[in-house]
């Protein structure tokens, strides 16, 4: 058995550290008090359109119409997306695929926002142009590349319309079945 001195200082550090988790716990429960909404996701921060919304029911979200004007033309493979500033507020104008490539517009924002963006897509691959204001100049906040699988490519009907083949083979061009390892048609 222990001597009693080392059991009370044993008892001693277990209640300085119980305290000091409840001290820890009760503080971070008053300052996520104080923070409010924004500290716990549901407010403003990282979420573009709760931005918008608190902006346009504080009535600050209207561009200001004197604003000099910047428009920028994004060009890449996929095509071009034509944006502007005015202010701090960006503009989609027009989204513009390389149709002859086999681009398609998916969808484009046209804003006004604090970014707008823009999604291409041929085949089983998009591309997403996210593009923001930076003291009134469009810039490029990011261009994200996507592909799907090979499986995800073929649209639904054509999908629909191979017959089942035998377990382990897959259809190849025009689709005839092929055994599995086979090359070609």
């Amino acid at each position: 058995m222990p001597p009693p001195s080392s059991l009370r200082r044993g008892l001693v550090w277990t209640l300085a550290w119980l305290l000091a988790a409840a001290a820890s716990v009760a503080v971070g429960v008053v300052v996520m008090d104080r923070l409010g909404a924004s500290n716990r996701d549901r407010g403003p921060i990282g979420d573009n359109e709760l931005i918008r919304q608190a902006e346009l029911t504080e009535g600050s979200a209207t561009p200001d119409l004197d604003a000099q004007v910047v428009r920028r033309t994004i060009e890449e493979e996929f095509g071009a997306f034509v944006v502007e500033c005015r202010g701090i507020y960006a503009f989609g104008v027009e989204a513009r695929p390389d149709e002859a490539a086999g681009w398609r517009t998916v969808s484009f924002e046209r804003g006004p926002d604090d970014d707008v963006d823009a999604v291409f897509a041929q085949q089983a691959r998009s591309i997403d142009v996210e593009v923001f204001c930076n003291r009134g100049e469009p810039t490029v906040a990011d261009i994200e590349r996507n592909e799907l699988p090979e499986d995800d490519c073929a649209e639904p009907s054509t999908r629909a319309r191979q017959p089942p083949g035998p377990i382990g083979w897959r259809h190849g061009q025009a689709g005839r079945l092929r055994a599995p390892g086979a090359r070609g048609a």
